[in-house]
């Protein structure tokens, strides 16, 4: 069964999900990686989620193409 999740939705802000997610473009994802990516950062786990009607490999292929690269520069 599906879980009811508004109660937990409508409490969480913006900042909220800044703080524990990577969301917007791909140079809003490389700005915020940036912000947190230091030389005690031995590995990074990412957790992609696709949106409604989009393949989640959309999402993965995006992340490798158009931030990754630009993490490396």
């Amino acid at each position: 069964a599906a879980h009811d999740v508004s109660g937990v939705a409508a409490t969480i802000t913006d900042d909220d999900v800044r703080r524990t997610a990577l969301v917007g473009s791909s140079a809003s994802v490389v700005s915020q990686l940036k912000a947190v990516l230091t030389p005690d950062v031995a590995k990074l786990t990412i957790r992609p989620l696709a949106f409604e009607g989009q393949a989640i490999s959309v999402t993965v292929r995006r992340f490798i193409e158009q931030v990754w690269p630009r993490l490396a520069a």
